[in-house]
This record gives C-alpha cells, sequence and structure tokens, in this order.
C-alpha cells in the first residue's frame, strides 16, 4: 500500500491511496501538519478495514527528505543532531528541507518509540563523480556543494551558495 498527499493547493488537498490495482482519490480541505496521521486513518479506510491505518501497529518510520548534501550519503536513523544538519541543509533546499523537518519532528512526537529514518534525495549523488566547476578556491571547501545548483534555479544557485559559504561574491556560472 502506498499514498499521496498533494497539500501543494491552498484550497484543497488531494490524497491518492493505493493497494494493488484499487486506488482511490479524494478531496479533502487543506489541513494541518500536526492532523495528518489522522487524514491518512480517514483516507486508508476508504480502501476498507483491512487496510485502514491503525497507528499502533506502527513499527519504523521512513521520511523523505530532499537535500542531504556532503553529509548524508545514504539513509541514517533520525537524532537531534541529524536534525540539526538537515535544517543547516535548508539554504540548499529552501523549500523542502524545512517541511522535511516539520514532518520529522510531528512525526516524533506522535510516535516517539518508534525508529525513524530520513532517506535523502541527495544520496543518489553522492555516488556521481564531484562534479568540475571552475570554483574560486574559497568556494570549493564548502559542505553540501557537491552539486551546488541542485534543488535552486540556476539564477539563484550561485546568490544561495555565496550566501551560505559567505562569499563576498557569487561564482560566474
Amino acid at each position: 500500500m502506498y499514498g499521496i498527499i498533494d497539500h501543494a493547493d491552498q484550497q484543497v488537498t488531494l490524497i491518492t491511496v493505493k493497494v494493488g490495482t484499487q486506488q482511490k482519490t479524494i478531496e479533502h480541505a487543506p489541513f494541518k501538519l500536526s492532523d495528518l496521521f489522522k487524514v491518512m486513518q480517514e483516507a486508508t479506510a476508504l480502501l476498507g478495514e483491512h487496510f485502514t491505518f491503525h497507528p499502533e501497529e506502527v513499527t519504523a518510520i521512513g521520511h523523505r527528505v530532499v537535500h542531504g548534501g556532503n553529509k548524508f550519503s545514504s539513509s541514517v536513523v533520525i537524532t537531534p543532531a541529524v536534525i540539526a544538519d538537515i535544517e543547516e541543509l535548508s539554504a540548499f533546499a529552501p523549500l523542502h528541507n524545512p517541511v522535511n523537518v516539520a514532518g520529522i519532528r510531528v512525526a516524533m512526537k506522535q510516535f516517539p518509540n518508534v525508529p525513524q529514518v530520513a532517506v535523502f534525495d541527495t544520496a543518489f549523488h553522492q555516488t556521481l563523480a564531484p562534479l568540475r566547476l571552475p570554483l574560486r578556491p574559497a568556494l570549493r571547501p564548502v559542505q553540501a556543494a557537491r552539486h551546488p545548483s541542485l534543488r535552486l534555479p540556476r539564477h539563484l544557485a550561485p546568490l544561495r551558495f555565496a550566501e551560505v559559504s559567505r562569499s563576498p561574491q557569487a561564482p560566474a556560472w
């Protein structure tokens, strides 16, 4: 079973749950992140009692996190230090990482004794050869710069990179 909650529209949230060939999509009023597990329970109930989400049965939680920079080359068990690192890397994914952290905090509050793991989109990039850009020496040692424009529009990447690296000038890419 899997599901998608599309919360991008401010007027309506689309929730899709699927098991095998059975799929249900509903429109739901926008909701607070703290209500996520209640909404999941309502949505999965549409597939029948056998597929209804029961919080007491949760044994582990995985969180998709957009940007892990050079710090995370694979999935990790979430600790306060991991959360702090994800927050620090928000400069490279400002629309994603803060929301990822908010979701992690809600899940940790709701399920304090359940192991939780962060899975990073950028872990794949750790398997690639380093990007060879003509960077000035002052910019080369910056953490999380393996692929500096990843997840940022091309015109913003140099500016954000300069800001995070505390460089007076953005690189000319």
